[in-house]
């Protein structure tokens, strides 16, 4: 008899874990700081500036060609405790994409440790530190995964976007307005720092500057929660791989003989049996 996955720990491995405050296999759906960047309704014509739109443009063009990479990022994210005081964690992430079917990726952080392999036949989730692992049937693309991740079993992250081969589209989907605010500096470099207005979350991103501009960083604050809780992405590093550096066995799942196999439950049958 398998054990079954809760909901939270299923998809905070799908999504390399961000928005969890805790390890415990019963946690809640994150805030909206930890969803991806999405329409939760209909929304007016968005005021996008148009250098957001030139600058958007180049950059999922550039991104969206890529057959295959690899992208490294850290980040933290704000959590608020039981006494009202605003904690921050940290995380380091890394993912290999092999367009339109296969990924690998990976979390080591201060609250967790995950790790995900989507092969073309199923979904492996790895949790090394409950030596427990679960797996769904593969839903097809990397597009269709998240979408079942999300609105089966109730979670995503920022990270997700960076599945997708339009960055364009997710970053302006449902938002009210689109600002640039100039050139301004992540770490010692300058970027074009862009402003997102959003009926759910404020979010900014910052692009390098040339003819290819690739994301630096990324903010989003969570205007809907107490404390207005933030999660911050820099990207260290966007590497484009060859397809044939990432062969089918690249996204074998590796787990351990000694894990234990357990079920992987819908948010739905989750909720119903609590």
């Amino acid at each position: 008899m398998m054990k079954s996955m809760s909901p939270g720990l299923v998809l905070m491995v799908a999504a390399l874990g961000c928005g969890v405050s805790s390890t415990d296999l019963n946690v809640d759906p994150p805030s909206a700081a930890a969803r991806p960047i999405v329409a939760l309704s209909p929304a007016p014509v968005p005021a996008i500036d148009p250098q957001v739109d030139e600058i958007l443009t180049a950059a999922s063009e550039r991104f969206g060609a890529l057959q295959a990479y690899r992208v490294r990022v850290s980040d933290t994210q704000d959590v608020l405790d039981d006494n009202g005081q605003m904690l921050q964690y940290a995380a380091l992430r890394e993912v290999v994409v092999r367009r339109p079917d296969r990924a690998w990726a990976k979390t080591t952080g201060d609250l967790m440790t995950r790790s995900i392999w989507k092969d073309g036949t199923s979904v492996t989730l790895y949790d090394p530190e409950e030596q427990v692992f679960g797996r769904i049937d593969d839903p097809g693309t990397l597009e269709q995964m998240m979408d079942v991740l999300l609105d089966t079993y109730g979670f995503s992250t920022p990270l997700a976007d960076l599945l997708s081969p339009d960055m364009h589209a997710v970053f302006t989907d449902g938002v009210l307005s689109a600002d640039y605010l100039g050139e301004h500096l992540v770490g010692e470099e300058r970027c074009h720092h862009l402003a997102f207005d959003h009926p759910e979350i404020d979010f900014q991103l910052w692009y390098s500057t040339g003819d290819s501009p690739q994301l630096r960083k990324l903010v989003i604050t969570d205007t809907n929660a107490p404390g207005s809780p933030q999660y911050t992405m820099w990207v260290q590093a966007v590497e484009a791989l060859d397809v044939a550096d990432v062969p089918d066995s690249f996204f074998a799942p590796q787990i351990p003989d000694d894990t234990e196999e357990i079920e992987i439950v819908p948010l739905e049958d989750a909720e119903q049996d609590r």
